[in-house]
């Protein structure tokens, strides 16, 4: 691996893969490590200690909390955010705009959507859970209803629970909340989802 110095301290004594590529305007944070072929789009911020494994890809205004790790050919879309002390396995993928809070964390191979959201402390990989309850299938959706609010479904395999703004609880107390608000077609996509995804 290639360390770089800058006399304009630049840099901050990172230390950079081969074919590493970084978009004007990057910001490095102190000891920051980067595999080789590593890219990243313009504007990206990164935070002491942080460190990416090979052939690792982000999008433009990616930042990146202090000692976030990656693991090699991780993929994140543009304007991904990392809180500090993210860890992601090898091959892990977002899309864009995901957020990520403080100490998350994923497993090998996870793959999420575009403009997913993750609460602090969040934990992604072999037994799964969120807010409590493991899980095998995650998904979410977006503007269902017309408002834009994004929602998430976690699978066992027998029990789907949901997540929509400040509501926690079963697909089933979801739709029934949802159809006695008159939100009959909120309530008959949520409610298909969950039959599809707890197969």
């Amino acid at each position: 691996m290639k360390k770089i110095t800058d006399k304009s301290g630049q840099f901050n004594n990172a230390e950079f893969g081969e074919e590493s590529k970084f978009g004007e305007e990057s910001k490095f944070g102190k000891e920051s490590k980067f595999g080789a072929e590593s890219k990243f789009g313009a504007e990206s911020e990164f935070g002491h200690s942080s460190k990416f494994g090979a052939e690792s890809e982000f999008g433009h205004s990616s930042k990146f909390g202090e000692r976030s790790e990656f693991g090699h050919s991780s993929k994140f879309g543009s304007g991904s955010k990392f809180g500090d002390n993210s860890k992601f396995g090898v091959y892990a993928k977002f899309g864009a705009y995901a957020k990520f809070g403080d100490n998350s964390k994923f497993g090998a191979y996870a793959k999420f959507g575009a403009e997913s959201e993750f609460d602090a402390y969040s934990k992604f990989g072999s037994g799964c859970s969120y807010r409590g309850f493991a899980f095998k299938k995650f998904m979410s959706s977006a503007n269902i209803d017309g408002s834009g609010r994004q929602i998430k479904i976690f699978s066992n395999g027998e029990i789907v629970m949901i997540e929509a703004g400040c509501f926690w609880g079963t697909a089933k107390e979801f739709c029934n909340r949802a159809k006695n608000e008159g939100k009959n077609i909120y309530a008959n996509i949520v409610g298909a989802i969950a039959k599809a995804i707890v197969k």
